[in-house]
């Protein structure tokens, strides 16, 4: 993706777009049932290889990547699952959901300084996080949603966000249209004149 002159954005923008560049899974699998497994979790080997052997340029993350999880059929997890926040990282630290392209701890920025490098099976994977800023106050296109952040306030999150070769992520959501409302583009092309 660049930028009109030319130029790499250190910001990805989502976009309705038949390739898929990003997939992200919340890590709440107690709320699902999926193809029967017997301790409610994503198949996430399973799902990793089928999305990278049909789009093998799409990164694929799992919200709240480091730490550890209960598991009952591994004799050597831990007895109560656990996340470790951003500010809590350190290298090394256990990567809890793996594969995984990079970390993310939703809704939270990474460190500084922010590690990159964890351990799955004894295996050293360097990961950088990724942030996720939305424009307005919540997810997703809400008519009566008009509390903007302020052009100062993304500046930071950009600034914070992409210091250390990490990844911003802006959800700017399309209205009911499938359209890009026309402020939110403003918006977008103040932020980056900004940056």
């Amino acid at each position: 993706m660049l930028w009109a002159d030319g130029s790499l954005p250190k910001i990805v923008i989502f976009s309705l777009l038949r390739l898929e560049i990003e997939h992200r899974f919340d890590n709440r699998f107690n709320r699902y049932r999926l193809l029967d497994q017997p301790h409610d979790r994503w198949p996430v080997q399973e799902i990793y290889q089928t999305i990278k052997s049909r789009e093998p340029q799409c990164q694929i993350g799992i919200n709240w990547t480091i730490g550890e999880d209960a598991n009952p059929n591994d004799p050597n997890a831990p007895e109560k699952s656990y996340k470790i926040i951003p500010e809590k990282q350190k290298e090394g630290d256990p990567i809890r959901y793996f594969p995984s392209d990079f970390r993310l701890g939703d809704p939270l920025l990474p460190a500084n300084p922010d590690p990159k490098v964890f351990i799955h099976q004894g295996k050293r994977y360097y990961m950088p996080f990724e942030s996720t800023v939305c424009f307005f106050k919540r997810w997703f296109y809400h008519t009566t949603d008009k509390e903007y952040k302020s052009i100062d306030e993304l500046f930071k999150f950009y600034q914070r966000a992409t210091a250390q070769d990490n990844i911003l992520i802006l959800n700017l959501p399309p209205n009911r249209e499938g359209r890009m409302r026309q402020e939110d583009v403003d918006l977008l092309l103040e932020l980056r004149k900004r940056i």
